[in-house]
């Protein structure tokens, strides 16, 4: 659980994201008296698919996990995101991270802090018939959870 200026919310560590973002529905409901938004460096960030996202801002914000210490990092804001909360790459350079998957920890700077992971359930999903994927396409494909 991570608490941004009093606000606990829940926040995805993604090693694949070169930068943090934050939701406009998360940042919107911040007590705005306590941050300053500047405006962003970069205009647009690129999802998976490629698909470009435009950035509304940035903003500093203090980041408290657990018992830890607060740590302060630049988030972009961006309306269409997955996740309310992503911390990306920046983030875990900064702070020297490393992710322990044995134990589902995220260490940071050099295990002075030790922040629990979200453990997932791993499932297979299955197409539901052989396809051929185009390249350089985005594509919708139909697939099969087995329950567990």
């Amino acid at each position: 659980m991570l608490i941004l200026l009093g606000i606990k919310t829940k926040g995805l560590i993604d090693t694949g994201a070169a930068v943090s973002c934050i939701s406009s529905y998360l940042f919107n409901k911040l007590d705005k008296t306590k941050i300053k938004v500047n405006l962003s460096k970069i205009n647009n960030v690129y999802g998976v698919g490629g698909e470009g996202i435009s950035v509304k801002g940035q903003v500093k914000l203090p980041l408290k996990f657990d018992k830890e210490p607060v740590v302060y990092q630049n988030f972009y804001i961006i309306d269409k995101i997955q996740h309310s909360l992503i911390i990306g790459n920046d983030f875990l350079e900064y702070n020297k991270a490393n992710i322990n998957y044995p134990t589902k920890t995220l260490n940071l700077y050099d295990g002075i802090a030790q922040i629990a992971l979200i453990s997932t359930r791993q499932n297979e999903a299955k197409t539901l018939k052989h396809i051929e994927l185009p390249a350089r396409k985005i594509s919708i494909i139909p697939v099969k959870i087995p329950k567990q």
